[in-house]
C-alpha cells in the first residue's frame, strides 16, 4: 500500500511537472543545466542531491521536456529511496510512515516548489534517527551518521531545532553516551562556527536583522493577542492533523509518565513558533510561511510515529495504519486541487507566451495589475518560468516574458540593452549566453499592454464574441475560475488599459445569491485570446449561472453566459 502511495506521487509529479517549476524550483533547474553542474546556495549542500538525475539526463543528451519531467519526478524518487532504506533495509515501519507523511502534510504549496532543502533535511533526519536508535556504531555506521548530520545541519537553520530534539530524545531514552553524544554535539557546534565564518549575504542579512533590537520589533508579535490568534487560526485551518498528533502523543506521554519527553516536545514546538514569528511576519498562510512552519511538521510527525504509532498493539496499529493511509490520500487530494488551480495559471502563462509569438516578439512585458489581480501571484520566478515553458516547444519558440514590477525593481547596475534579457530581477544576461535549449534574439522588451485606449465601444460592438469554457471551470480558494475565449473581428486591438475602463465583469448567480467582480484584461487582444477569469463565491455553494461581460471604455461590447455544475 505504501509503495502504491509512492506510485501515485510519481504519477502526480509527472502530470504536474510544469506546475512544479514554481519559485525556487525554476531557479535551480535552470541554473543546474545552464552551468552543467550542481547549484547550491548558502552552503545548503543537500540541494545537490535533487539535481543528480536531471544532470545525468542532461549529459546523456536528453531534450528539455525530458529533463524537466525528470526534475519533477526525481524529488519523489529521493524520498522513495529513503523510504526503501528505512522500511526494507532497516525494517522500521514507523520511520517509513514518517517519510510518507513528510511529503504530504504541510505541502499544499511546497509540493509545487519541491526544491526546498528544509524538507530534505527533515526526511534525512528520520534516517539519522533510525541509525541512532539501532546503536550499531561500526566505522561504516559512524560515517553515515556524521554524513547525515552534516546534511541536516547545513540544510536550513530551523532544522538545528529538529536535530537538537532527536539528540535529547536519545539521551532521555537511552542515557548519556559520552562518545556518541559529545561527538554529535561537537559536530553541531562545528557546523554553527562554520556557518558563522562563511555566512552568505542573504543569511547574514536575516541574522543581523533578527539580532538587532533597533530594527527587529517582530518579537513584539509574540504577545500581540490578535497576531497570535491569526497564527493559531493558520494551524486550525491548515494543520489540523498536527493538532491530532500533538493530542495523541501528549496523552500517551501522560499515561506513561514521560514528563521529560513531554517537556522536550513542548519546548521545541514553542521554540520553533517563537523563532519563526520573531524573525518573520507569519500570521498569514502563504507558500513562504508554509516553508517556515514545515519543521513543525517534521517534529510532530517524528514524535507521532515514535511515541504513539510504534507503541500500539498489533490490531490497534493496523487501524492506525489505515488512518495514516487516509491522511496521506486526503492530503494528496488537497495537493491535487492546488495543482488543478496552478494548471490554469500555467495555461494563462502559455496564452501570454503564444500571444508574444504571434506578435513576432522574443521579449515582452505584462502589467502586474492586469495579469495578477484577483487570480494569480506573479512571483519573482515568472521570467524563468516563461523561458522554460516556452522552450518546451523548441529553441525557436523561446520567449522571455516579465512583469512591469520585475522591470521596475530590476538590478540597475547592469543596463538592460536590446542584447540582454532578464532571467529574474537580479540577474540580467546576454542573449547569446544561453544553452541550445533556448534561443533569444536582439530586441527591446515590448509591453503587451500598450494599445490605444481611445477606442470606443461603437468601434467594437458586434465584432467581439466570447465563448465560455464552463467544462474547464474550477473552484479554488473560495472563487470560481473559468477560461473565456475572445474572438476579435474588429481589426483593432482591444485595449487592456486603463483597467477602470476596460475589463471583464464576471457575475455568479444561483437564483438566491449573486456575486460579481471586475477582472482586468490580461493583455491587449489582437485577433484571438483566451483568458481565465474568476469571481469570489461569497458563500454561494452551487454557482449555477455565470455571466461574463467584456467592457471597453466603460460600455459592454460582448457577453456570454453558461451554467457551472
Amino acid at each position: 500500500m505504501l509503495h502504491g502511495v509512492f506510485g501515485l506521487m510519481l504519477v502526480m509529479a509527472w502530470y504536474y511537472f510544469k506546475e512544479r517549476l514554481y519559485a525556487d524550483s525554476a531557479y535551480y533547474i535552470f541554473h543546474s543545466i545552464d552551468s552543467g553542474s550542481f547549484v547550491t546556495a548558502n552552503q545548503r549542500i543537500v540541494l545537490a542531491i535533487s539535481e543528480i538525475i536531471s544532470l545525468a539526463f542532461y549529459y546523456l543528451g536528453a531534450n528539455l521536456h525530458t529533463i524537466l519531467v525528470t526534475w519533477s519526478v526525481s524529488h519523489v524518487l529521493f524520498y522513495y529511496l529513503l523510504f526503501i532504506i528505512v522500511y526494507h533495509f532497516h525494517k522500521n515501519e514507523a520511520a517509513g510512515i514518517a517519510i510518507v507523511l513528510l511529503q504530504v502534510i504541510g505541502q499544499v504549496w511546497l509540493y509545487y516548489s519541491p526544491m526546498l532543502e528544509i524538507c530534505y533535511g527533515a526526511a534525512l533526519l528520520v534516517v539519522f534517527n533510525v541509525l541512532l536508535e539501532e546503536k550499531k556504531f561500526t566505522v561504516q555506521r559512524w560515517f553515515w551518521l556524521i554524513f547525515l548530520e552534516i546534511l541536516v545541519l547545513t540544510s536550513h537553520p530551523e532544522n538545528f531545532v529538529l536535530f537538537f530534539f532527536v539528540m535529547m530524545n536519545d539521551i532521555i531514552r537511552n542515557g548519556f553516551k559520552k562518545k556518541v553524544h559529545i561527538t554529535f554535539f561537537a559536530l553541531l557546534i562545528a557546523c554553527i562556527i562554520f556557518k558563522s565564518m562563511f555566512i552568505s549575504e542573504y543569511e547574514g542579512g536575516k541574522l543581523g536583522f533578527m539580532l538587532d533590537p533597533k530594527q527587529n520589533h517582530l518579537y513584539e508579535n509574540l504577545w500581540n493577542k490578535n497576531y497570535m490568534i491569526d497564527v493559531f487560526r493558520i494551524f486550525m485551518e491548515h494543520y489540523q492533523i498536527l493538532f491530532l498528533f500533538l493530542i495523541l502523543v501528549t496523552a500517551t506521554m501522560v499515561l506513561r509518565r514521560r514528563w521529560k519527553m513531554m517537556f522536550l516536545l513542548y519546548f521545541c514546538t514553542a521554540g520553533l513558533i517563537v523563532l519563526i514569528n520573531a524573525t518573520n511576519p507569519a500570521r498569514e498562510y502563504s507558500r513562504y510561511n508554509e516553508s517556515l512552519y514545515y519543521p513543525l511538521v517534521g517534529l510532530l510527525t517524528l514524535v507521532f510515529v515514535n511515541e504513539f504509532y510504534k507503541l500500539l498493539p498489533y490490531k490497534a496499529r493496523m487501524a492506525a495504519f489505515a488512518g495514516v493511509l487516509c491522511i496521506a490520500l486526503v492530503h494528496l487530494n488537497e495537493i491535487k486541487k492546488n495543482g488543478d488551480y496552478l494548471k490554469l495559471r500555467t495555461f494563462q502563462i502559455e496564452s501570454i507566451i503564444q500571444s508574444t509569438r504571434e506578435l513576432g516578439l522574443k521579449k515582452s512585458m505584462v502589467e502586474m495589475e492586469n495579469a495578477e489581480k484577483n487570480r494569480w501571484f506573479l512571483n519573482w520566478s515568472y521570467p524563468i518560468e516563461t523561458l522554460l515553458l516556452s522552450s518546451l516547444s523548441g529553441p525557436a519558440q523561446t520567449v522571455s516574458v516579465m512583469s512591469d514590477e520585475d522591470y521596475d525593481y530590476r538590478d540597475t547596475t547592469i543596463e538592460l540593452t536590446p542584447q540582454r534579457f532578464m532571467l529574474r530581477r537580479w540577474e540580467i544576461r546576454e542573449d547569446g549566453d544561453l544553452l541550445p535549449f533556448f534561443n533569444l534574439k536582439t530586441g527591446e522588451y515590448v509591453s503587451l499592454n500598450n494599445a490605444d485606449s481611445g477606442i470606443t465601444e461603437a468601434q467594437l460592438k458586434g465584432k467581439i464574441s466570447l465563448t465560455m469554457h464552463a467544462e474547464k471551470s474550477l473552484e479554488a480558494y473560495s472563487r470560481i475560475f473559468l477560461p473565456v475565449e475572445i474572438s476579435n473581428n474588429s481589426g483593432k486591438k482591444i485595449p487592456s488599459l486603463p483597467i477602470t475602463q476596460n475589463f471583464f465583469r464576471v457575475e455568479v448567480n444561483n437564483g438566491d445569491q449573486t456575486s460579481s467582480i471586475d477582472i482586468p484584461i490580461d493583455i491587449d487582444i489582437d485577433d484571438h485570446y483566451t483568458e481565465v477569469v474568476s469571481c469570489p463565491l461569497n458563500g454561494i455553494n452551487k454557482p449555477g449561472k455565470v455571466t461574463v461581460r467584456m467592457m471597453v471604455a466603460g460600455a459592454e461590447v460582448a457577453a456570454t453566459e453558461g451554467t457551472i455544475n
